[in-house]
């Protein structure tokens, strides 16, 4: 007997349901560099958005004494998703960053008599930057190159698709709106409020004021995104 609609539906929400649970306890898992989980403030939209294949790097619900008065989220590639060859060729490229780094910090301590780098000195900057790209070979550059290129491919899809589901969204109040913030680079994703950079730095009442707000705002966001995963 052929199944009815009704049903068809019923058994999908159930497996995108499931999807959500599986999704949500996973994360439950993740803990930073302090040992901490993803703060509860922002772990529905974390699993709005891995859920839709847009998979998140960092987060926070905001805070007022610390860091930033509204809730953000990063997204980007997940490097292990790479396959095990790019995976090794990053993985190269990290350590002979870091290598390289290391000796770069050392010649120019003992060039200028310092104990620290003064990151706001030209002629020191200039040797430091110099010295860091004459340690990287052949090998270096083209492994970096073929990981940027992944990076750069798929954080492109992710822009794509959340582009194609935020021109559907309706701020609750334009002024705590959310919008998307891209680095230079392009391989980083911030959902952020579009006034961020007023919002750093706002007195301690309008801070309070703003992460209520953007609080209601990235509840919005979430269901935006919740909604547009369970009718996929």
């Amino acid at each position: 007997m052929q199944e009815s609609f009704q049903t068809k539906t019923l058994l999908k929400m159930n497996s995108k349901e499931n999807i959500w649970s599986s999704v949500s306890q996973s994360l439950d898992l993740i803990r930073d560099r302090l040992g901490k989980p993803i703060d509860p403030g922002i772990k529905e939209i974390c699993i709005a958005f891995t859920v839709n294949d847009l998979p998140t790097t960092q987060s926070c619900e905001g805070h007022l004494d610390e860091g930033l008065p509204y809730p953000w989220v990063d997204i980007g590639p997940q490097y292990e998703d790479f396959g095990p060859d790019l995976n090794k060729k990053r993985g190269f490229v990290d350590s002979a960053y870091r290598s390289s780094l290391e000796k770069s910090e050392t010649l120019t301590r003992e060039k200028f008599q310092v104990d620290e780098i003064d990151y706001e000195d030209t002629e020191m900057m200039l040797f430091f930057d110099t010295t860091l790209e004459a340690s990287f070979d052949l090998l270096y550059h083209q492994y970096y190159n073929e990981v940027w290129e992944e990076e750069k491919r798929r954080t492109e899809n992710y822009i794509i698709k959340l582009d194609s589901i935020f021109k559907t969204y309706m701020p609750l109040d334009i002024q705590f709106a959310y919008n998307l913030s891209i680095s230079y680079s392009k391989t980083r994703i911030r959902i952020e409020p579009i006034h961020a950079k007023i919002f750093k730095n706002a007195s301690v009442s309008e801070k309070q004021t703003i992460l209520k707000q953007t609080s209601l705002e990235m509840s919005h966001v979430t269901k935006l995104f919740k909604d547009a995963f369970l009718k996929n």
